[in-house]
């Protein structure tokens, strides 16, 4: 019962919260480096529906105003995604002669952890106030020390950790809006082989940030048995400060640097239709604003000079699912959902640290209750089609050809191409657990006393 709970332990609840998110790392391969799995519940259906009002409050990570539809007075979630994927580049006829014979990549996607814990509480019937915690962008690439691509990727690290505080206001029956601030950091670390054929070092660049965005959302229930979401993720801009550190006969050289990043912002509608008692359907489109990374330029911290360039060149991503949910019993809820991923990262700017394309979502799910527990379970399988890398000037690949001169391509001054073919799956298993204390059900009425 809420009615047990102090103001004390609401507090140590919500720091516990924060605490265990930031506790884990977001190593995953996902689209471009932005990761999709915030939810257990709603990766049953593949993200169908989440901005939406649903079953879960983990909805509020894509519209906030999802938050109004909580059953009960407070209401906590744990999530979890063990994230498994299998991403292979072989080297193939085009590549520099230097560079052919030193190989594959292996298996460059490391296993990772993604964590999402949720909190919200029901003031009264028309306000609300919760927080999300998340780890919104990530990426965990490992090749072998020496392969063919090593001038280009030895390692790729990006972590990022999103505290996201929510108010929202149910104006009626019909129409909830909701509000959110982001507190938002991210971290980055890359590594690739520098030098001559004479050495091959590992030069290194890293940096990190903190910065502020916000998130809106609206949720429509036009008829009995719909639901309309629309939510907004806004971009943050972050001023990433670090080192870059390269190796040379005489020791390590370590320059401070300096680049500005912002996060693309993400427009994500839901809809849900009840349309048996039983059985629900649902789908959801979600644009991702990747075009506005753009080329940072990496400069020296101390003077100001110019470094190199940090070249994306995406394109804008999309995303489209469609799934259902089936009431088995009062207990039981089972559901499955397909996807399609238009990933931002097209062959003309495709980098062996992030070889993403468009990619097929299958999953499948289900919800346990007994009481105020609910547990949930969610399988998602990942998979590429024909993905190819093409680095040279023909093409014109911003990786090779922004800036020859600061970028890893010279062995004795030559420029040295590289092509490849891509082999990418990934697996996703997905965990939740759910508790709410109170409700409508719960709470007395007041007790009225007439003298």
């Amino acid at each position: 019962m809420i009615g047990t709970m102090t103001g004390k332990g609401k507090a140590l609840f919500l720091a516990t919260t924060v605490l265990t998110t930031a506790a884990f790392g977001s190593e995953a391969f996902a689209g471009a480096f932005g990761l999709h799995e915030q939810s257990a519940t709603y990766q049953g259906m593949v993200f169908a529906g989440v901005a939406a009002s649903g079953p879960s409050i983990s909805g509020m990570y894509w519209n906030p105003a999802t938050i109004t539809s909580m059953p009960g007075r407070f209401t906590s979630e744990k999530h979890g995604a063990l994230v498994i994927p299998n991403v292979e580049i072989t080297p193939t006829a085009g590549t520099s002669p230097f560079l052919l014979p030193l190989g594959p990549s292996g298996d460059i996607g490391l296993d990772g952890f993604i964590p999402a814990s949720y909190a919200a509480y029901r003031i009264n019937d028309s306000w609300f106030v919760g927080i999300a915690v998340n780890a919104p962008y990530g990426l965990s690439t490992k090749a072998n020390f020496t392969w063919a691509g090593q001038v280009y990727s030895r390692t790729s690290e990006i972590f990022s950790i999103n505290a996201n505080p929510i108010v929202g206001f149910k104006v009626n029956d019909h129409v909830s809006v909701a509000l959110g601030l982001q507190i938002q950091y991210l971290d980055t670390r890359l590594t690739r082989a520098v030098g001559s054929v004479a050495g091959i070092g590992t030069g290194m660049l890293e940096g990190d940030a903190w910065g502020v965005g916000f998130t809106a959302g609206v949720t429509f229930t036009p008829a009995e048995g719909t639901e309309i979401g629309l939510g907004f993720r806004s971009g943050v801009q972050h001023e990433l400060e670090g080192t870059r550190t390269v190796p040379t006969p005489a020791g390590a050289v370590i320059t401070p640097i300096r680049t500005s990043i912002i996060t693309p912002e993400i427009v994500t509608l839901g809809v849900r239709q009840r349309v048996t008692a039983a059985f629900t359907l649902a789908g959801t489109v979600e644009w991702t604003n990747w075009s506005r990374l753009k080329t940072p330029g990496i400069v020296n911290a101390a003077t100001g000079a110019p470094i190199q360039p940090f070249p994306f060149d995406y394109e804008d991503g999309w995303f489209f699912s469609l799934g259902g949910e089936y009431a088995v019993n009062e207990n039981l809820t089972a559901r499955a959902g397909i996807g399609y991923e238009l990933s931002p990262v097209s062959t003309a700017v495709r980098s062996t640290r992030l070889p993403d394309d468009d990619r097929l979502w299958l999953g499948i799910g289900g919800t346990y209750t007994h009481g105020a527990f609910s547990f949930d379970l969610a399988y998602n399988f990942l998979t590429t089609f024909g993905t190819d890398i093409e680095i040279s000037p023909a093409n014109g690949n911003p990786h090779l050809t922004a800036n020859p001169a600061a970028l890893p391509v010279p062995l004795g001054g030559a420029v040295l191409p590289f092509f490849a073919d891509v082999d990418s799956t990934t697996h996703i298993i997905a965990g939740a657990v759910r508790y709410t204390w109170g409700g409508p059900e719960a709470d007395p009425e007041p007790i009225v006393r007439k003298y």
